[in-house]
């Protein structure tokens, strides 16, 4: 119910289309709302030609064919469990439907839904890749989280695997770039000519150049990520918690394993603002010293994410937690010369009094802006 004219080939990936006569498609997440262009969704498809279920199989047709929020009552959607996305507007081939994977191998890592097939999307436009297959490897123990694996098909006649990773830092989100990457002849395929993913050999995870730990802190920090994410091989200097398996939780039991190693107090918000093991070890080794003494507390209304760089600095508003920890990661795809600060909510400040109504609050965020950068454009 959709085409598309193959004129010239430009890039790996060969759309498919628009919709035919008389029919609607729509791109929607898991709520039925629709994504925007460049957002991977679930393709739904609507229109006359739409059949009225499957003959004799009640139980798939409720499950494949439902109601149309977008259409006049009694009309249906077909849920086609295809996985897709609009290119964005702009570029080559914008505006039309870019197939990525089935929902079957929509997948769910360290508590973020993954799909497959936009990781497959962009690893095949860098320049090195031929062909891609993402997979996801169970850890070694109940406590290890599963990690992304790309099985790859070179141009060349071996990976640049930090360059591919530095590409690919541009094009996805950090918890979306493979933990490991395998090299493949070809990718093994079926009697039907799709990937075989039974058929992907036993990943051997490349890890990345291994700095190792020189100071007692720094080797209390390295033993915290390694024992309680159970990363296999050695912990280094330049691993990045989040990088090698971290998460929200388990962020709370490495500060907890460090504070019971080296009797201090390491804050929670350290580990999202020094992710890698020499920065938070620097941190640690800093605040010990009374060098970080006088550093912003982890609720104070300004969080400065990262202070360096004569860039217009970007100011990101705290979530409904008040806080804004989470916008640590973001700061290292914003590159050097850009200033990044989170603005937090005065109610987690103890004994902070709370603006009267909406314009006071505004009047406040607006003053701590401006104590930082006087001038605009905000």
């Amino acid at each position: 119910m959709t085409a598309h004219e193959v004129l010239e080939l430009t890039s790996n990936s060969v759309p498919i289309g628009d919709p035919v006569s008389n029919t609607q498609v729509f791109v929607l997440d898991e709520r039925l709302h629709p994504v925007p262009p460049g957002v991977a969704g679930e393709l739904y498809l609507a229109g006359t030609q739409l059949a009225r279920g499957y003959l004799g199989r009640p139980g798939l047709t409720t499950e494949r064919f439902i109601a149309n929020p977008f259409g006049e009552p009694g009309t249906r959607l077909y849920r086609t469990g295809d996985i897709v996305r609009w290119r964005p507007f702009g570029g080559t081939g914008s505006g039309t439907l870019e197939y990525l994977d089935r929902a079957d191998f929509q997948v769910k890592v360290r508590g973020f839904r993954i799909e497959l097939g936009e990781i497959e999307v962009a690893m095949r436009s860098l320049p090195q890749v031929r062909e891609a297959v993402a997979s996801v490897r169970q850890g070694s123990s109940v406590q290890s989280s599963d990690r992304i694996v790309a099985f790859v098909v070179p141009t060349g006649d071996q990976l640049d695997i930090p360059a591919m990773r530095s590409d690919l830092a541009r094009l996805l989100p950090s918890y979306m770039i493979p933990q490991g990457f395998v090299t493949l002849d070809a990718v093994p395929l079926n009697i039907n000519g799709k990937v075989d993913r039974k058929a992907l050999p036993e990943p051997e995870v490349t890890p990345r150049p291994y700095r190792a730990p020189r100071s007692t802190t720094e080797n209390v920090v390295a033993a915290a990520f390694a024992e309680v994410l159970d990363v296999p091989g050695k912990v280094g200097l330049d691993d990045d918690f989040f990088e090698v398996g971290g998460t929200s939780l388990s962020a709370v039991k490495v500060v907890a394993r460090v504070r019971e190693y080296l009797f201090t107090e390491v804050p929670l918000p350290w580990l999202f603002l020094h992710p890698t093991v020499e920065q938070l070890a620097g941190r640690i080794d800093a605040e010990a010293v009374g060098v970080g003494s006088d550093a912003v507390g982890p609720f104070d209304s300004v969080l400065p994410l990262k202070t360096g760089g004569s860039g217009a600095p970007v100011f990101c508003f705290h979530p409904v937690t008040g806080l804004s920890w989470s916008f640590a990661g973001l700061a290292r795809h914003l590159g050097d010369n850009r200033p990044v600060y989170g603005l937090q909510s005065p109610a987690v400040q103890e004994g902070a009094a709370l603006p009267a109504d909406i314009d006071a609050w505004a009047d406040e965020y607006m003053r701590t802006i401006r104590n930082i950068a006087p001038h605009g454009p905000y």
